[in-house]
C-alpha cells in the first residue's frame, strides 16, 4: 500500500506512527465508540454519525453522489463498515485489492455470490472475509451494527477489512479502483530524475515538520507537486476517478457491472482525499488517463530507467554517473512516505540493490536519514521555528549540507559530507560548537539537542 498516511518523522524515526489499537481488546479498553472512532470522555462514549469524509457529485448516472471514506491504514475506523451495512450501497470501490488477482487490473470485481472455493493462497482472504460475513448475516438480524457479533468483528478488523466484510454481508460488488502496484513501482523507478526524488523528499520533510509544530497543512497545489509524488499519488488518483466513473455508468464488464448501479461507496487512503476531490471536480483526470479503456492509458506503462548524471564528486570539472544513485534517491524519498514493508515489496518487483550500488545507496540513505539534511530542506521561516542557533545563523550553517542536494546541483552524497555527519556525534577539540534547541516529539517527550555548528558545520 502506497500512502501518505504512513508518516515517518524527521531523523528517520517515526515521530508520528499510526498507533494501532489492539484489535483483540474489549471496546471499553480501546477507547472507541460505536458509529465512529471517537475517544471516550469520562467513560462515556461520544457518538458521531457514521458519515463519509467526502461526497463526489455525479452527472449523467443513476448514482447522484458517491460517499468516499478516507482510511488511516492502522486505525480501526468501524464507522466505514457500519455505513456500508446500514446504507447498503450496490458497489464498493476500494483502493486496496483483497488479493493479487483482485488487484491485477483496475476495475476488477468480486461478487459475493461467486466466492471461490479453491484452496489456493490467493483465495484465502476472500474466503475468510466471506465466512465472517456469513456469521453476521446468520446472527446479526436486520440491524447487524447493533448486534454483539458486529462488536466482535469490529474489535478484530480495521477500516478496509471491515469494508470488505460489510460488502460481502450486504451483497455489494467489491471493485478494485487503483493501479496495480507493480506498475507504480516501475514508473516510480524509471521516470523521475534524482532531482525529482530530492524535491519530493524535501516536500515531505516540510510537511512533517509543519505537522510536528502544529501548523496547518500547506495548501494543496497539484500544479507544483514534485514528479515522484505525482506518480505515487496523483496518477493513481486519476485511475481511481476513471474506475469510479465507469462504475457509475455501469461500464465495467471486468467488474461485473454492465448497468448503472443505484448507489456507490468508495474507500481509499485518507491521503488521497484531496487529490481525488481536485481531479474529480476539475475533470483533469480525463486528460491524465487519456483513454476510454483504462488498461490502454499511458499511466499503465513504465519506460526503461534512464542513466542519471550529476556532478562527479571525484571530478568537479565534469558530470558523471554512479551506480545506485537513482535507487538511493528513490528510497530516500520513499522512506519519508511509506513503510519498509512497501520498500521491500517494491524490491521484489524492480530487483534488489546490486553489489556495485551498495556503497552509494548506503551513503545516500545515511545523508538523507540525518537530521541535518532534513533541517537543510526547510525554508528559513520554518527552520527558525525548529532550531535557534547560538552566535550563528543556523540556516547558513546548513548551506554545505544543502548544496549536496541534486536539486541544488549537488551529487546527493560525498565522502566529506558523510564524514561530517558522522563527526557531529563527537566533540572535536578546537572546533566551534553552536548550541541549538531542537524541539521534537519523540516517544511523547521533548528533547533538547546540541548539534555541531560553527567551524564543524562549515567544513561540510
Amino acid at each position: 500500500m502506497l500512502s501518505r498516511n504512513n508518516i515517518h518523522s524527521p531523523g528517520c524515526r517515526s515521530l508520528q506512527r499510526g498507533r494501532s489499537i489492539g484489535m483483540t481488546q474489549p471496546l471499553h479498553q480501546t477507547g472507541y465508540s460505536r458509529s465512529r472512532a471517537i475517544p471516550q470522555r469520562g467513560g462515556i462514549a461520544l457518538l458521531a454519525p457514521a458519515g463519509p469524509d467526502l461526497w463526489l457529485e455525479v452527472e449523467g448516472s443513476t448514482v447522484q453522489r458517491v460517499a468516499v471514506f478516507g482510511v488511516k491504514h492502522t486505525d480501526p475506523q468501524p464507522h466505514i463498515g457500519e455505513y456500508i451495512l446500514t446504507e447498503k450501497p450496490e458497489v464498493v470501490v476500494v483502493e486496496t485489492g483483497i488479493n493479487p488477482a483482485h488487484s491485477s487490473v483496475p476495475g476488477n470485481g468480486i461478487d459475493p455470490k461467486e466466492i471461490p472455493v479453491t484452496d489456493d493462497s490467493q483465495a484465502f482472504f476472500v474466503r475468510m472475509f466471506a465466512q465472517v460475513a456469513s456469521q453476521i448475516k446468520e446472527h446479526g438480524g436486520d440491524e447487524p451494527v447493533n448486534h454483539p457479533v458486529w462488536d466482535q468483528v469490529r474489535c478484530n478488523y480495521r477500516g478496509e477489512q471491515l469494508a470488505y466484510i460489510a460488502a460481502f454481508t450486504t451483497g455489494a460488488k467489491l471493485i478494485f479502483g487503483d493501479r496495480p502496484k507493480d506498475i507504480t513501482y516501475r514508473r516510480l523507478f524509471s521516470i523521475p530524475t534524482v532531482e525529482d526524488y530530492d524535491l519530493a523528499y524535501g516536500d515531505h520533510v516540510c510537511g512533517q515538520y509543519r505537522h510536528l509544530l502544529g501548523l496547518p497543512e500547506a495548501q494543496y497545489t497539484p500544479s507544483s507537486m514534485a514528479l515522484a509524488e505525482k506518480i505515487m499519488m496523483q496518477e493513481r488518483e486519476a485511475i481511481m476517478c476513471k474506475v469510479l466513473q465507469d462504475a457509475c455508468l455501469g461500464s465495467l464488464p471486468e467488474g461485473g457491472l454492465e448497468v448503472p448501479p443505484a448507489s456507490i461507496s468508495m474507500v481509499v487512503g485518507a491521503g488521497h482525499l484531496k487529490g481525488l476531490e481536485n481531479l474529480w471536480k476539475t475533470g483533469q483526470w480525463k486528460e491524465m488517463v487519456g483513454s476510454k479503456d483504462v488498461t490502454q492509458s499511458p499511466l499503465m506503462s513504465a519506460p526503461a530507467a534512464a542513466e542519471e548524471k550529476v556532478p562527479n564528486p571525484f571530478d568537479p570539472a565534469g558530470p558523471g554517473s554512479r551506480p545506485g544513485l537513482r535507487r538511493g534517491m528513490m528510497e530516500a524519498f520513499m522512506t519519508m512516505s511509506v513503510t519498509q514493508e512497501v520498500i521491500q515489496d517494491m524490491a521484489s518487483v524492480i530487483g534488489g540493490v546490486q553489489p556495485d550500488e551498495i556503497e552509494t545507496v548506503e551513503n545516500i540513505m545515511e545523508v538523507y536519514g540525518s537530521c541535518r539534511m532534513m533541517l537543510a530542506c526547510l525554508p528559513r521561516e520554518l527552520l527558525v521555528q525548529v532550531v535557534s542557533g547560538y552566535k550563528c545563523d543556523f540556516y547558513d550553517e546548513l548551506e554545505p549540507i544543502r548544496q549536496v542536494r541534486p536539486s541544488c546541483g549537488g551529487p546527493a552524497q560525498t565522502d566529506a559530507v558523510v564524514t561530517l555527519l558522522r563527526g557531529l556525534n563527537f566533540d572535536i577539540p578546537g572546533a566551534a560548537v553552536a548550541e541549538v534547541e531542537v524541539v521534537a516529539e519523540v516517544e511523547g517527550k521533548v528533547e533538547e539537542g546540541v548539534v555541531g555548528g560553527g567551524a564543524a558545520a562549515g567544513a561540510a
